[in-house]
Parts: C-alpha cells; sequence; structure tokens
C-alpha cells in the first residue's frame, strides 16, 4: 500500500513554480502538480540573470545542467558585473566576485526559455497541466481547491501561487470595493516620426513609458553619431516584443489561511535592473524545502498532519525573516481571519495581484485587522 502524501498544487509552470516543484518533489511524502494558463511552455520575456544566491541554490536542488557554460553566459574573469539605479541610470554598485570562489557561481546570464527548460528536465511532463486558467480558489476544511475556466477544479493540501504580478483583466474581489479614475496629459497627435514619447511628470513616467513606443520613419535621431555598421544594425532591428519593466507593491503576508503561500515575483516583485526577481525565486523554493525538511524530516511513514504542514510554513517565512512580515500571520485579529477565510481568486488574475487587491481594499475600509 503506498504512503498517502501531502498534495502540492502551484499556480504557474514559470520559473518560479518550476523551482518550487523541483525542490519539494526531492521529499518523499510530497507529491506535487503544476496548473499553467498557457497552452504550451514556450520563450516569454526577455534575458534573465542569475546571482550567486540563486546559483548556489540551483545546485544545492541539483539542477546542475542550468550551471553548464552552454546554457548559462558568464563574461570574462576580472569584469566587474554593475549595477545600475533602476530609474537614474547612476552605478549603485560594481560586483567583482571577490566572494565567489567557484567559476559557475559567478552571475550568469540566461536566455530565459533556456533557464525554463533547463528546469523542465526536473519535472515530470505529466505533472504540469497546461491551459489551465484560474477563475477562483478557497481554502476550506484543512484543504485548497483551484477552479478552473474550463470548469474543472484541482484539490490539495497547500496551494503555492507562482504565477507572477501580471494579471489578464482587472476584476474586483470578495468585499465592498472603490472606483478610482486616472488622467494622464497625452500628446494628441504625431507626425509618425517619434520613437519614443516622454513626460517630465515623475508621476506619469512608470504607467506611461512602458505603453507608448512609436515606431520612427527615419532613423532613431540618438544612433546619429553611432559607427555606421552599429546605426545599420540597431535601425534594422525588428520590434517584435515589448517587455515592459514592473514592480509591486510589498504585501504584509505571503501565507494566507495558513495554507495558501507566495514565492517569487507572486510574492515580491523586483523592477527589471537589479536583476535579482529570477535568483530570490529560486531561493524561495529552496527555503521552502529546508523549513518542510527541519519541520517534518527528509522522510516519514505517515503523511504529515495539517498543524505539521502550518508549522513547516510558518519555519519559511517566520521569525529571523523580517523582510516578509510575519507579523501579518502570528498576530490574527478576527478581522485577518475573516480576510483570510475571503480569499477568493478571480478571472485569471495572478494569486498575488488578487490578494494585494484584497487586502488593500480592505485597508481602505479600515477592516484589515493589521496596525
Amino acid at each position: 500500500m503506498s504512503q498517502e502524501k501531502v498534495k502540492v498544487i502551484i499556480a504557474g509552470a514559470g520559473i518560479a513554480g518550476l523551482s518550487v516543484a523541483v525542490a519539494l518533489r526531492r521529499l518523499p511524502y510530497i507529491d506535487v502538480e503544476l496548473f499553467e494558463q498557457a497552452t504550451e511552455l514556450r520563450e516569454i520575456g526577455a534575458s534573465i540573470a542569475i546571482s550567486p544566491n540563486g546559483l548556489r541554490s540551483l545546485e544545492k536542488l541539483g539542477v546542475l545542467n542550468a550551471l553548464d557554460e552552454d546554457v548559462a553566459f558568464r563574461g570574462p574573469s576580472g569584469i566587474p558585473m554593475i549595477y545600475r539605479h533602476w530609474k537614474t541610470n547612476k552605478v549603485i554598485h560594481q560586483d567583482y566576485f571577490v566572494d565567489v570562489t567557484v567559476r559557475h557561481h559567478e552571475t550568469a546570464r540566461f536566455h530565459r526559455g533556456h533557464l525554463h527548460a533547463a528546469l523542465l528536465e526536473h519535472v515530470p511532463s505529466e505533472r504540469i497541466h497546461l491551459g489551465k486558467t484560474v477563475v477562483s480558489a478557497d481554502a476550506p476544511n484543512d484543504k485548497v481547491t483551484l477552479h478552473f475556466a474550463d470548469g474543472t477544479s484541482a484539490h490539495g493540501d497547500i496551494l503555492v501561487g507562482a504565477d507572477g504580478i501580471h494579471s489578464v483583466e482587472t476584476v474586483g474581489t470578495k468585499g465592498e470595493l472603490f472606483r478610482v479614475s486616472t488622467c494622464f496629459d497625452l500628446p494628441v497627435e504625431t507626425d509618425g516620426r517619434i520613437r519614443n514619447v516622454k513626460w517630465d511628470d515623475e508621476e506619469n513616467v512608470e504607467v506611461l513609458r512602458q505603453r507608448y513606443k512609436i515606431a520612427a520613419d527615419e532613423p532613431f535621431l540618438a544612433t546619429q553619431d553611432w559607427n555606421p555598421v552599429v546605426k545599420a544594425l540597431v535601425n534594422s532591428t525588428p520590434y517584435t516584443r515589448i517587455y515592459p519593466n514592473y514592480a509591486g507593491e510589498p504585501l504584509p503576508t505571503w501565507v494566507f489561511d495558513s495554507r495558501v503561500t507566495l514565492v517569487g515575483d507572486a510574492a515580491h516583485t523586483h523592477g527589471g535592473a537589479f536583476a535579482a526577481g529570477g535568483s530570490l525565486a529560486i531561493d524561495d523554493a529552496y527555503a521552502l524545502f529546508l523549513a518542510f525538511r527541519h519541520a517534518l524530516g527528509s522522510s516519514r511513514a505517515q503523511k504529515p498532519k495539517a498543524y505539521e504542514v502550518r508549522a513547516a510554513l510558518a519555519l519559511c517565512w517566520g521569525p529571523g525573516n523580517e523582510h516578509r512580515l510575519r507579523r501579518g500571520v502570528s498576530r490574527k485579529s478576527s478581522e485577518q481571519a475573516k480576510h483570510n477565510m475571503a480569499f477568493r481568486a478571480r478571472c485569471g488574475e495572478s494569486i498575488s495581484k488578487r490578494l494585494t487587491k484584497e487586502i488593500c481594499n480592505r485597508r481602505k475600509l479600515g477592516r484589515a485587522g493589521y496596525k
């Protein structure tokens, strides 16, 4: 008779979701299934850099194929990694890897699709379900349930939200809502030769500069004094994709109902300039593995109890991790308990987006129970 396992359902099969699956599959008493809204697994996004912390976590999780020079690109030794401020372009830090003694731990750049493929090699394809857009989720009676747009549902003991910051459409969450309208000053007409539209008002830039990019009929003026070969290369490059730079608001907690947790961009979205998001998502996965192994052991004869699972999640995002705002879990007022039970996912939005809305709405209405 096979041992009954803790079933972990993961929303999202990107780098964060796959990393969690790889990590938790190392524990024999955990069974994982991933649910991805895309109908096929393919490259999404541009290149990605993984820092030494993320590379070490990949190594500890056994994803050695991702460290191979055929997959990861590293610059020549002695050339620093330069970090700039996302807005001012000021150099913040130059990393010469003085504390990195192993070559394959040095910051590496990946094509996102190549890193994704390297992780996929460690997750059986039958554990990944495609075309699954989440329309609702709840956590009754020590269980979690995801409901999908195709009418099906998935049940488990733990839900991991690894579906990033993006949302398909803006919808309300359960509870009282308020309406906000935002107005911007936009140019009414152009002559078709503007490559980038810019605004001087700081509050306008973040929303608008990612949305209004207009192709020019004439060569880009900023390249006028460049080498002719470089100019020709720039001006012949087709516009095939736009990769917006997103950042998210901090959440008061990463654990909901003691059975729903968030990882990666779903929990802590960073702008792309500091190249931290991918590494932190992988670190989150390794942290979950360590927490479960410490709380529940490397192996066990019986399925862990619900309270033991809660203890593992509390250990992972608990004391000693103040940046994870553990207070949102440990101080459970009656109002926060109501918030937990009212958790609902809606219409394909990322889990983090929906939870952020729920929390923000209740805060503004004075019902959050946080201080």
